[in-house]
């Protein structure tokens, strides 16, 4: 049995390399993922955050575990790909002020199959400060991640046992007929 910190990692590692390959083209440069708890986001993107003595630096992709247990498993990985979008517009376009979500932004979002809205729900802004996403059906993020998640290997293990609230019986009825498998339980 794996420690849970390499588990978690490793989970995760997986489909931030599957992410870059397929929707990204290999493009991007190793990043350091984090688990942080920042109120009401699903994660964030942190160019050059980290550095060794040796004067290295690497950015930092970071997810809120309160999500794995309020959400599916197709959500953490939206996360992933709407903060990838961040690290490519900083490595190959222009990068924006912190938490803006530009143009440059919202037509990469949408060419690896998330639409971005400022609600999270069709016909929401393209672009602004907070912003949130949705699959494009037929897109190439919900065929990569159908892939990902129809793969009984691929888990997220480690979730949150004390979110912030308690999740909803919808959201828990949501959580069995997404995943459809014990890949995702909320115990609490």
């Amino acid at each position: 049995m794996q420690r849970p910190t390499s588990e978690t990692y490793k989970e995760l590692q997986f489909a931030v390399d599957v992410f870059n390959k397929e929707l990204f083209d290999g493009q991007l440069p190793d990043c350091l993922i984090t688990l942080q708890r920042r109120p009401r986001t699903g994660g964030y993107f942190s160019p050059a955050r980290f550095g060794t003595r040796n004067g290295k630096t690497t950015d930092e992709i970071a997810l809120n575990p309160e999500n794995f247990a309020l959400h599916p498993l197709l959500f953490i990985l939206q996360v992933v790909a709407h903060e990838q979008a961040h690290q490519w517009q900083h490595h190959f376009g222009k990068p924006t002020r912190r938490t803006y979500h530009d143009r440059e932004w919202s037509e990469k979002m949408i060419s690896i199959g998330l639409m971005p809205s400022h609600t999270g729900s069709p016909g929401g802004r393209k672009v602004g400060q907070k912003m949130s996403d949705y699959p494009i059906p037929g897109g190439k993020f919900l065929e990569v991640a159908n892939r990902l998640l129809s793969d009984r290997s691929f888990i997220i293990t480690w979730y949150d046992r004390y979110p912030p609230r308690r999740p909803s019986a919808a959201e828990l009825a949501e959580h069995a007929a997404d995943e459809g498998s014990p890949r995702f339980q909320c115990n609490k």
